[in-house]
């Protein structure tokens, strides 16, 4: 019983503790978020009313280091987010090659974005260069970057239909110049096993963000059935045979194996092959001819030959 009461006791005053340090740690942080600071925070600059005709060049230096004083509070919510500022092309002085930005003539838009509560003691550089160009248009592909896991038994035939299959690109012309195609963000699925139909966005890196994109979006579609696998003999053709030489050569025919889809099995004939091997091929050093598909219908995958060695004898 003693023990007891004198663990209740010895409980009690356990978070009698707690409750008096929770307090003074939330007293202490409460001073110190009331307490006025100095600091020096690094803002990234958004050019805005750029004309259409001209495209600003992304440049690391596109940003102030500004100094300011202000209480805790108020620097808290920098850290939740990244600092940007915005500014006036309009306002900014224009040669032929750069807009100018001047601390002197700027700063009372950059004051104006600022808290009234925030004073600004410092802001550096002093002078900052925004090089331009005029807009150029480049077309350029569109390529799917997919992952996909079939069912059992089925694929996609006729691949995939991309819309658009391109998109336009305008910006500088020296930024267009290091871009060659585009791609879409990771498509991915598993166990498919009916057509496939989505909506995609546009994989679009940090320097697309001065372009102007004709979409950000495509359309992807791709039927799907179920596959089978299937063979057929056919005849080999010797071609470049001189005139006074024959060969006889064996086998006369060889199997092709291939992977189509069963609406299409029962399309596919010899006649839509040719396998052929070329008498040029031959040489001291090479005792057979290698067999090669030279015609072949479509929708057909993992197309192969059973015998890839096509054994020969000459004679006058």
């Amino acid at each position: 019983m003693k023990n007891l009461i004198a663990s209740f006791f010895t409980s009690k005053r356990i978070n009698v503790f707690l409750l008096f340090f929770s307090l003074a740690l939330l007293f202490s942080i409460l001073s110190k978020l009331s307490t006025d600071y100095t600091k020096t925070l690094t803002y990234k600059l958004k050019p805005v009313n750029v004309p259409e005709e001209e495209v600003i060049i992304p440049d690391s230096l596109h940003k102030l280091d500004i100094t300011v004083e202000t209480y805790g509070f108020k620097f808290i919510s920098y850290y939740f987010k990244n600092p940007e500022l915005k500014v006036d092309f309009n306002n900014l002085q224009k040669d032929k090659n750069a807009y100018l930005w001047i601390e002197r003539k700027q700063l009372s838009s950059i004051v104006d974005q600022f808290d009234s509560k925030i004073k600004i003691k410092a802001i550096n550089p002093d002078t900052i260069f925004f090089r331009y160009d005029v807009n150029a248009i480049k077309k350029v592909p569109v390529y799917l970057k997919e992952t996909i896991d079939f069912a059992s038994g089925f694929d996609v035939t006729n691949g995939f239909k991309i819309e658009p299959d391109s998109i336009k690109l305008i910006g500088a012309k020296q930024i267009l110049d290091t871009i060659h195609e585009v791609f879409t963000k990771p498509f991915n699925l598993n166990n498919v096993n009916k057509p496939i139909s989505e909506t995609i966005d546009l994989d679009m890196p940090e320097s697309f963000e001065v372009l102007k994109l004709s979409d950000k979006k495509v359309k992807v579609a791709a039927h799907v059935e179920k596959f089978t696998e299937g063979y057929l003999d056919v005849p080999v053709i010797i071609m470049n045979v001189p005139e006074d030489t024959r060969v006889n050569f064996y086998p006369k025919t060889v199997t092709i194996l291939f992977y189509t889809s069963l609406s299409n099995y029962k399309t596919i004939e010899e006649s839509q092959f040719t396998i052929e091997c070329d008498f040029k091929d031959i040489s001291e050093n090479n005792s057979f001819l290698t067999p090669k598909i030279v015609k072949q219908p479509k929708n057909l995958k993992n197309l192969r030959l059973e015998t890839n060695k096509i054994e020969f004898i000459l004679s006058q």
